[in-house]
């Protein structure tokens, strides 16, 4: 059966090793998935990714636009197809990514953003979304020995205002589950795979 599985949180939440973590375990079990990443996933997304990690100059205007036309190719060329094909589909940031990073963060209007993901995605919403919430301090600390990307040379205030806005939309959505992301990763990793046994 085809699954479609997002992985939510600020950068140094721990999302994507958990993504990688709960691929294997699906490997393991001969359970067919693919793991994708926003923004990338297509040869347009991944140089789209690149001007967006190394560009501090692009406007949030631009961000949206750019985030929204790597999404609309990865949606037609991979999540789509695969899901069609009965696959899961795992997704390390998805369209709440850029309700919180150029939303909340950058102060973008929601309702405009929110009008262009429905047209960028056609609709699609995920099956589950596994927001990890770790504390910004902690989530900064694990970054420091990062590529500086532009997101890294955001301030602290910057990511409290991300966070913020992912508590929001956990808090007002149905298919959310939160987990700590201060746990260890085996620990967190467990507690994930718990809730999405039951569904495959």
């Amino acid at each position: 059966m085809s699954l479609f599985i997002v992985f939510e949180g600020i950068d140094g939440s721990g999302k994507t090793t958990q993504a990688e973590l709960l691929a294997e375990k699906l490997t393991s079990i001969q359970q067919s998935n693919i793991i994708i990443r926003e923004p990338g996933g297509t040869p347009l997304g991944e140089s789209i990714r690149k001007e967006l990690k190394s560009n501090p100059n692009l406007d949030p205007v631009t961000q949206l636009f750019l985030f929204s036309a790597c999404r609309t190719e990865l949606i037609k060329d991979v999540i789509n197809p695969n899901l069609e094909e009965g696959h899961i589909v795992i997704c390390d940031r998805y369209i709440f990514s850029t309700i919180a990073y150029q939303g909340h963060a950058e102060g973008l209007n929601i309702a405009y953003i929110e009008n262009m993901i429905d047209l960028s995605t056609g609709g699609l919403t995920p099956d589950i979304v596994i927001f990890i919430d770790t504390p910004v301090e902690i989530a900064k600390k694990r970054r420091e020995n990062e590529t500086n990307d532009y997101y890294d040379r955001k301030d602290i205030d910057y990511y409290v205002r991300t966070r913020e806005g992912y508590i929001t939309m956990a808090s007002s959505s149905v298919n959310w589950v939160t987990h700590d992301g201060s746990k260890e990763p085996d620990e967190l990793a467990k507690s994930i795979w718990e809730q999405i046994k039951p569904l495959i």
